[in-house]
């Protein structure tokens, strides 16, 4: 039997080794080419333009991770001139050569008008600019950039293709026949992208969501009444509608107690998540299945009084 190693190539390895290998590729690559102006008068500078870059890129990408106003003042400054500098050269040459007479007025007097601010804003940072001027700030800060968010797709592949085999297992397991109420469709979706890039805290929020959206279009203001629940000043909540659909009053899922569990457990979790604690929930693959189990049973009832 003839050996297939040799004609394998570079088949042989893991598609996620590869991918790694490209970006470290490309970015060999990048510090070769600065490497190559070392001889060239203006080298220093542009190094350190190039480190700074680097580190701003990073502390962009962890405050838009984070969404909180990180960094110390130093740094924000650096952010600052690099962007809003920008903005601001942009804007008084737009007032130099503005036709319309007013809108010149509106920037010289300070007052820039939303529409033309966001114009400049997009300008600085559309994916096509950056390849313009290799040194520019904002070019050494987008490459960067590129480069975190290319590592940290190609590390994490082998944890998101597990995880998409394990929720192929939940559809075979958990679904039925039935197609689940459309609003409820938008939500699964977003419960699976969450888990499988590993939003484990997003993605029990989302269960809670579906569940609720699937009560919500399935259990009625009057299945609520008949359960002997009090509508409150914003109506009936998710609590009220998971009792109203296993009361034995309205003759849905009664006497279905592990699916009445399921329901109280996803709204638990949620609410856990929600107001107390991001990392309450720990079982995130099981409040999946719970949502699924609970939103394939509601989907056999059509909305009714």
């Amino acid at each position: 039997m003839s050996d297939d190693s040799e004609d394998r190539g570079e088949y042989e390895f893991n598609l996620c080794t590869l991918l790694q290998g490209c970006v470290d590729t490309y970015e060999q690559a990048r510090e070769k080419y600065w490497q190559s102006r070392l001889d060239a008068e203006e080298w220093s500078q542009l190094n350190q333009d190039r480190r700074d870059a680097d580190e701003i890129a990073k502390l962009i990408r962890n405050r838009a991770y984070a969404l909180r106003n990180v960094g110390s003042q130093s740094e924000l400054n650096d952010i600052y001139r690099v962007y809003h500098e920008k903005i601001d050269e942009k804007v008084q040459s737009l007032a130099e050569c503005k036709d319309n007479p007013q809108v010149k007025d509106a920037i010289l007097n300070g007052i820039l008008p939303k529409n033309i601010f966001d114009d400049l804003w997009k300008s600085i940072i559309d994916p096509g600019m950056p390849l313009d001027n290799e040194e520019d700030p904002v070019s050494l800060i987008w490459e960067r950039i590129c480069i975190d968010d290319a590592w940290y797709m190609a590390a994490s592949m082998d944890d998101r293709i597990p995880r998409i085999f394990e929720l192929e297992r939940l559809i075979y397991e958990e679904l039925g026949t039935e197609e689940p109420p459309e609003p409820s469709v938008r939500f699964l979706s977003l419960i699976s992208r969450n888990y499988i890039y590993g939003f484990d805290t997003e993605c029990v929020v989302m269960c809670r969501s579906a569940i609720d959206t699937a009560f919500r279009e399935t259990i009625s203001d009057e299945h609520c009444k008949r359960a002997g629940r009090r509508r409150g000043k914003h109506g009936f909540h998710l609590a009220d509608r998971i009792c109203a659909a296993f009361h034995q009053g309205n003759h849905l899922l009664e006497g279905r107690s592990d699916l009445y569990k399921s329901a109280q457990e996803v709204q638990e979790r949620g609410n856990k998540v929600v107001h107390y604690d991001p990392d309450a929930t720990k079982d995130v693959l099981g409040t999946i299945r719970s949502s699924l189990r609970v939103i394939n049973a509601l989907s056999e009832f059509e909305e009714s009084d």
